[in-house]
């Protein structure tokens, strides 16, 4: 009885939805109740609840709104820069380059800068513009819609189905940022390259506030890679033989770039909530009235999310998830675990980062990858935000006193004698962060130039520093590099809050004897280092041909995401 009913509420919805019958939506509903199908109306409030965040963003201050419909005219990106760090890495020198330049150049890409410029312009975070896209495509504007750049949930809406049709336009905006910053230094004007790339930053930072973790761990890899840039512009600019940044640019850049009051806001970061209410979502619709796994929906509904981007695996998924449904817990259990999670992780993300309490296992790590599949499917270890929100507030102190230090060299002609010295020239003293990653919270990053007295007795006129560079998650091959007293080295003592005189450069990488080094930048060495190889004369990508999203860092993210894969049943 109930498979009939469930047919026939397929064959009655779309009539029944677009009659003018005033009961049509309520007999449409208890037709779905009865055949154990989920009712519409519950689903647009799971729908309404994911993104109610928004509706707090007034419409002229919505980013989305100004940039989409620019970015659909975009013309497509060369495909030696088609992944952000590849068009962050690609010199002017390279042979693609006129053809590069000429497509930044054209007209439908100005127009995106100049949106950007428009969405950026603001300073004051609270007054600031938001990316505030609904999900789904009756929520969002029909014109975007049209246009393909929103979010699909499906018919019914499911969160845990969503598939982000914006995301490659975004990632064609950051990857034009970055060809800009290059032709902008290239031609001279590295203090333009640096605006470029802050509002690069700032509009990654709207990202960066979005629900789905997806959303928010991208938005979080082009923060990351903006301020990398950030200080890879002003190296090179330093190290040229007539560098073109005036103290005035170091000062605004740093003003452009605080922490507390500014549109950064790491403090402010929130962990994503879509994955909970998509869960909740799902728990409501895969189980039947006596709260165990509903036979019809279970199996059916988790292999279409896992297959939404691999249409042809959906027999194999279906049957992993028939072998699962008889060991999975009830709808009661499930629903206790979700939320215990998600308390889990939110009491976790409010704690002192070097917190004896963060070493314990999570609620998420304790699940039953079986018993509670369904909620290991859809939510994943999101705990992964942990990490990159630690790397960003490295990178972000890091980025404005190196600034700061190449703004005393380029105002005073050497450089300062200590961190503290760039204050309050460059520095308010609220800018002067300690090292986000010592333990002991007592030492700002630490600084020194090879050669001098700070560097310490014996440390030689040069320093040998062995890098081993990963931006983004993708790993490039080990290099040593020599650095002597014509730069500053700038370094935070790394996860294992240990000073080593930067002689590793191994990153957020536990390592006994490694160290994370901000300065020099190691977006320029590894540069410097593909040229000398020869790997960027060409125009072939510098990571592969990959598609530009998601990175290989956010790819293994997306593991444990929105979306993970599903487990395998035990025999």
């Amino acid at each position: 009885m109930s498979r009939v009913l469930t047919s026939l509420f397929g064959r009655l919805i779309p009539t029944l939805a677009g009659s003018a019958l005033p009961g049509a939506m309520a007999l449409a509903t208890a037709v779905a109740v009865v055949a154990g199908a989920p009712a519409p109306v519950q689903a647009d409030e799971f729908v309404e609840r994911a993104n109610a965040q928004y509706k707090s963003i007034p419409p002229d201050r919505s980013s989305d709104a100004v940039l989409l419909p620019l970015l659909a005219k975009m013309q497509p990106v060369p495909a030696a820069v088609a992944k952000p760090l590849d068009a962050a890495l690609l010199p002017a020198t390279s042979a693609s380059w006129s053809e590069i330049t000429a497509w930044s150049t054209a007209q439908p890409q100005r127009d995106v800068l100049e949106g950007l410029k428009k969405v950026t312009e603001e300073m004051d975070w609270k007054k600031a513009y938001g990316f505030a896209q609904p999900y789904g495509a009756d929520k969002t504007n029909p014109d975007i819609v049209n246009l393909g750049l929103y979010t699909e949930l499906g018919d019914p809406a499911t969160l845990a189905g969503a598939e982000f049709k914006f995301m490659p336009a975004l990632t064609a905006l950051f990857c034009l940022t970055q060809v800009e910053a290059t032709r902008l230094q290239a031609e001279g004007k590295p203090n333009d390259a640096l605006d470029v790339l802050i509002r690069a930053v700032y509009f990654a930072r709207q990202l960066a506030d979005r629900e789905f973790f997806r959303e928010k761990y991208f938005g979080l890899e082009m923060f990351e890679l903006g301020l990398k840039r950030i200080r890879d512009v002003a190296y090179v600019d330093l190290r040229s033989e007539s560098p073109k940044l005036t103290a005035e640019n170091y000062r605004d850049a740093i003003r452009r770039l605080r922490e507390r009051d500014g549109i950064l806001g790491i403090d402010r970061l929130r962990l994503p909530q879509a994955a909970a209410i998509a869960a909740d979502q799902l728990l409501s619709r895969i189980f039947d009235r006596s709260g165990q796994p509903n036979p019809e929906m279970f199996a059916s509904t988790l292999a279409r999310i896992g297959s939404k981007d691999r249409p042809l695996r959906i027999f194999s998924e279906s049957a992993k998830w028939e072998g699962i449904r008889d060991l999975h817990a009830n709808q009661a259990a499930s629903a206790t675990k979700l939320s215990g999670v998600f308390k889990d992780w939110e009491t976790r993300w409010q704690m002192d980062p070097f917190s004896a309490s963060l070493r314990l296992a999570s609620e998420y790590q304790k699940l039953s990858k079986t018993q509670y599949a369904s909620i290991d499917r859809i939510v994943g270890d999101i705990s992964r935000l942990f990490e990159i929100r630690r790397t960003l507030k490295v990178e972000a102190a890091g980025t404005r006193s190196a600034l700061a230090l190449a703004g005393f060299r380029t105002l005073n002609g050497s450089f300062p004698p200590s961190l503290d010295a760039t204050r309050p020239t460059f520095l308010r003293p609220q800018d002067l962060d300690l090292d986000p990653l010592d333990p002991r919270k007592q030492s700002n990053l630490r600084y020194f130039v090879p050669g001098t007295r700070m560097a310490g007795a014996g440390s030689g006129d040069t320093v040998q520093m062995t890098v081993f560079p990963e931006i983004l998650g993708q790993k490039f091959e080990q290099f040593v590099i020599p650095i002597d007293s014509s730069q500053f080295v700038l370094f935070s003592v790394g996860p294992d809050g240990l000073p080593n005189s930067a002689r590793r450069a191994t990153q957020m990488t536990r390592d006994d004897n490694g160290d994370y080094v901000v300065w020099p930048s190691t977006l320029s060495l590894v540069r410097q280092r593909l040229t000398e190889q020869g790997r960027l004369k060409s125009a072939r990508p510098v990571g592969g041909a990959s598609p530009p999203v998601p990175s290989p860092r956010l790819q293994k993210a997306r593991m444990s995401g929105d979306a993970a894969s599903p487990p395998t049943p035990p025999p």
